[in-house]
């Protein structure tokens, strides 16, 4: 269902009443931009425009995180991997094409790329993290930094140290947004959740 005739446009998607949201560029060979841990398409803001130009720019809201409805059950790379193939098979957006990810998203982009080799021409790992040693080591970080940044997201320390959502050049129009979104409980559950999936 198309909701929007700006440019980029808008749509919903739906899927067992689960809505995902993406944004969407018609051009050539399409770049598939995929936030870091607890982000959503906003965080491309400043980078989709300029892409747009010369190629097809999709990013999208992963399930639980800003448009995007919250899914039940685990949030591990198979799972994220897996509904970003079948979102850009609804949105008719074929490979290959090339995967560029955030942070975290550099997991879930080497995931697709295991599951989905024909669909990926391509991958752009900006700041990417790499697959955790912790789980040979015995250390379990994703519990550690789940009991560390629960008391923290939720007493709003970030937000109180000035730490969150400072606008960027090309960003003033969406700083109200993102910075409403800082201490989303929704959010901040869907990271923890990604977290503990790794």
């Amino acid at each position: 269902m198309q909701v929007g005739q700006s440019s980029p446009r808008v749509f919903l998607l739906s899927r067992r009443s689960q809505d995902a949201h993406q944004l969407h560029r018609q051009w050539l060979t399409a770049i598939i931009l995929e936030a870091g841990s607890g982000g959503d398409g906003l965080v491309w803001g400043g980078v989709q425009p300029v892409l747009s130009k010369t190629t097809r720019v999709c990013s999208y809201d992963r399930a639980g995180l800003g448009w995007s409805e919250s899914r039940p059950g685990t949030r591990d790379a198979d799972r994220i991997a897996g509904e970003l193939h079948e979102l850009l098979h609804q949105a008719k957006v074929t490979g290959p094409f090339v995967l560029m990810g955030h942070s975290v998203a550099g997991l879930y982009m080497r995931d697709y790329i295991s599951h989905y080799p024909t669909d990926v021409a391509g991958i752009i790992f900006v700041d990417s993290v790499l697959p955790s040693p912790s789980r040979k080591s015995g250390t379990n970080w994703p519990l550690i930094m789940t009991a560390v940044s629960r008391p923290v997201f939720i007493l709003g320390i970030p937000r109180l140290i000035g730490a969150c959502s400072h606008p960027k050049p090309g960003f003033d129009v969406s700083t109200g947004i993102l910075q409403r979104e800082d201490v989303c409980h929704t959010e901040y559950g869907t990271c923890l959740d990604e977290l503990a999936g790794r």
